[in-house]
């Protein structure tokens, strides 16, 4: 199929994260995302709400990218199951332990 270049034709914008498609009427949601130092070099990301989602990468931004993608991937999947995707009810807080 070829895109015609007409008012009425609309052309998808692969300019989403991860070359996805974006909609403009997609919604968005916002996550919090923790992001580990690993000792041998590296981070480890994870996203609380989304249990379960997990990534890594050898510099921050790469470990910031693979997470994004892994939270996409995450809510497709519950999105083709039927689910909703959960809302984030997470309270960080620093704590006092005795050493």
């Amino acid at each position: 199929m070829q895109w015609q270049d007409n008012v009425s034709a609309k052309k998808p914008k692969i300019d989403g994260p991860h070359g996805r498609m974006y909609n403009p009427t997609m919604s968005v949601l916002h996550y919090t995302v923790i992001l580990e130092r690993e000792e041998d070099g590296g981070y480890h990301a994870f996203v609380p709400a989304l249990k379960g989602c997990h990534s890594q990468g050898d510099t921050l931004e790469e470990a910031i990218s693979n997470i994004q993608e892994a939270a996409e991937v995450y809510l497709e999947s519950l999105k083709a199951e039927g689910e909703t995707p959960p809302e984030e009810n997470i309270l960080i807080k620093p704590l006092e332990v005795a050493a």
